[in-house]
């Protein structure tokens, strides 16, 4: 016959609840009520007997049915009497007394082991039992019983996985971490990361705030000692909310001894979302792929100049202002690399490569967002670069492992692809957590502006390149919020109530014909971006770009009718890709 150790004979009064198979036993529950019921209703009519044989002797044919319910009828409407009279009587009080605390703390204790059969029906349907359960505020703590030892093998990543994603439900849905817990067992903990709205009291000197982690409290890392960064997140993940997180503080910390000297915000899709930023001096706003060349290459040439000077002075890695590149959605670059010459194209994607590899010590830092970090999306190599990590959420377990690897993602025993907005993995050399970055407002920047007046410029700078078809246009701030429209040959729409420099020249010193070839100019530019033919339409606008610089300067070779038949062109081509389609 098998010992029964304290453990096997644990498992047996909690098994009387629940089956192996994780079912509760209802069958048992309701037995154990009835018969709790029953003894002391049983016990009440044996002293009933006893009262009766000391009353009335041993005669028997008072102990009638009817007998018993007029004694009852009367212990019952005159129970709180009982404890002054003679001394059975006060028994009568003492017991039921003592009945009713009983039938409520069992009932009482029975629910507690209810709940607690419910959760070890869940460890016996993963496998794991004999666990010893302790409740805590924040989740459940299961502990080996004494004189076991912990069956390591149980508790390998995958099996925490499975944990975790049976107790969620138990947890209603709510946020989730299980962890091992010493050579004990292991912790289920609920995620509680509430994180206040970002205002000007969380803005430090020289460090940038990331967020509430779980393990680290509110996370701060200094600007100087920062990394080159990958964010990773599907859409609605709050990408877009945590950039501009990073960005004011940026701003911030703009041109200050030890923060960031420059700082670039890299945009393919327009610029829409950063022009508000480059209303501050050292914020520049790069939206084509022309303009990334020229920084790559000044970036180039930076990181070798900061090289020279490190070496006289015996440096190890840059002192004193930073030069932060942010590019939001690298995936964009690939898109439009391919409207570069081959040689520039190749050119681009080595000097990334290069900056990536090397300008983290030059005080050249990359912050990477995209919605994916497969292959496909950014090169192997530039992401192995990006050596911190920020994951948001994202479904794909492959997408998943690609930032973060997968013994990470288990040891904090997280599920990326259940994260609410803002709530990331931080993946630096030093952190592993789980973090909720605060919401922002998108014109916090306006908070900024009171606190760094010095920094406000009235122009926006929008970056140059080296064949100068993207002019640096002078704009005032209110000028900006006038609805400019911004192309992406970097040209600026003017509207009726724009104020012109009354230096320069106007359109009311044109002629009407030089007018209507400027226009006409325009709306062919705005024509090219229908045509689907990258190379045509690569052609066409290098064309229109020559145009252009003629018209700046005065010179209109090309006649109202050259143009007009060059749109007519322009708009056949269009009608022409529409159709072939349809031909097919």
């Amino acid at each position: 016959m098998a010992l029964k150790t304290e453990k096997t004979q644990k498992l047996v009064k909690e098994k009387r609840y629940y089956t192996e198979f994780g079912k509760i036993k209802f069958w048992n529950i309701l037995n154990d009520i009835v018969l709790v019921i029953i003894l002391p209703i049983f016990l009440f009519f044996f002293l009933e007997v006893i009262f009766f044989i000391l009353n009335f002797g041993y005669d028997f044919s008072y102990l009638k049915i009817d007998n018993f319910i007029i004694l009852t009828q009367n212990i019952l409407k005159n129970f709180w009497d009982l404890k002054n009279g003679d001394v059975f009587e006060k028994v009568f009080f003492y017991y039921i007394t003592g009945v009713f605390t009983f039938l409520v703390l069992f009932f009482a204790y029975l629910i507690y082991q209810i709940k607690k059969a419910n959760i070890l029906s869940k460890l016996s349907s993963l496998g794991l039992e004999g666990y010893k359960l302790k409740k805590r505020k924040d989740g459940l703590l299961f502990i080996i019983r004494r004189g076991e030892e912990l069956d390591l093998k149980k508790f390998q990543d995958e099996n925490l996985e499975n944990i975790r994603q049976v107790f969620s439900k138990f947890f209603e849905d709510n946020e989730i971490i299980v962890e091992r817990y010493k050579n004990k067992g292991f912790y289920i903990k609920k995620v509680k990361l509430n994180v206040k709205e970002f205002d000007v009291s969380k803005l430090k000197k020289e460090r940038i705030y990331f967020g509430q982690g779980l393990k680290n409290g509110d996370i701060y890392l200094n600007i100087g000692d920062l990394t080159h960064f990958l964010i990773v997140g599907q859409s609605g993940a709050g990408k877009s909310v945590f950039q501009n997180l990073l960005i004011n503080q940026f701003i911030y910390n703009l041109q200050t001894e030890n923060g960031v000297q420059e700082l670039y915000l890299v945009d393919l899709k327009g610029g829409v979302e950063f022009l508000q930023y480059s209303r501050f001096k050292g914020v520049n706003v790069v939206t084509d792929v022309p303009q990334l060349l020229q920084l790559s290459r000044d970036l180039i040439v930076l990181m070798d100049e900061r090289y020279q000077e490190m070496i006289k002075k015996g440096w190890k890695n840059w002192r004193g202002g930073q030069i932060v590149v942010l590019i939001d959605e690298y995936a964009s670059i690939n898109d439009q690399a391919g409207l570069l010459e081959k040689d520039e194209e190749k050119e681009l994607k080595n000097n990334l490569r290069t900056l990536l590899a090397k300008a983290r010590a030059a005080g050249i830092k990359f912050i990477v967002a995209t919605q994916k970090a497969t292959s496909d999306s950014i090169d192997t190599t530039l992401r192995e670069n990006l050596q911190s990590k920020i994951l948001m959420r994202t479904i794909s377990k492959d997408a998943q492992r690609v930032v973060i690897p997968k013994e990470q993602l288990e040891e904090l025993g997280v599920e990326p692809a259940r994260f609410g907005k803002g709530r990331f993995v931080l993946f630096t050399e030093k952190i592993l957590d789980l973090v909720q970055s605060p919401y922002i407002q998108e014109d916090f920047y306006k908070e900024i502006e009171k606190l760094k007046k010095d920094l406000l410029q009235t122009e926006n700078r929008i970056c140059k390149t080296d064949n100068d078809f993207i002019q640096e246009k002078s704009l005032s701030c209110c000028e900006v919020e006038a609805q400019d429209l911004v192309f992406s040959d970097g040209e600026i729409e003017r509207g009726e109530a724009k104020n012109e420099n009354p230096g320069a020249e106007t359109s009311n010193n044109k002629l009407p014909q030089q007018e209507e070839a400027i226009k006409l100019r325009k709306e062919m530019y705005k024509l090219t971006s229908k045509i689907i033919d990258k190379e045509k339409r690569k052609n066409i606008r290098a064309l229109i770009r020559k145009i252009k610089e003629e018209q700046e300067q005065g010179i209109f070779s090309y006649s109202l009718d050259d143009l007009k038949a060059m749109k007519e062109l322009i708009e056949s081509e269009i009608n022409a890709e529409a159709e072939r389609p349809k031909a097919k």
